[in-house]
């Protein structure tokens, strides 16, 4: 949760890291290195699931704003369906 003060826009990422809210992600070269505990960097984060371009997604569902559930099947064949995904918009910080 973000006080007042915090909730400010930022015009780029220069005043972002300015502020000392943006950390960029961890050096290539310590990825695979153990850490002090044993576990290594890319063990920190599951690994991602990439899809082709102009591949299928895969099925899922989701509620709607209109408090009903979403399915991906159910635009088989019927409409054009554009996924897009954008992260940390639309969320409270």
């Amino acid at each position: 949760m973000t006080t007042p003060a915090r909730r400010q826009s930022y015009a780029s990422v220069r005043e972002f890291q300015a502020q000392g809210l943006f950390r960029p992600p961890p050096c290539p070269k310590l990825c695979g290195r153990p850490t002090r505990d044993g576990t290594s960097f890319n063990n920190l984060h599951p690994p991602r699931v990439m899809i082709d371009t102009g591949a299928p997604a895969p099925d899922f569902e989701l509620d709607s704003h209109l408090d009903t559930t979403v399915k991906l099947s159910s635009f088989n064949g019927s409409k054009n369906v554009l996924l897009v995904f954008y992260p940390l918009d639309f969320t409270p910080t």
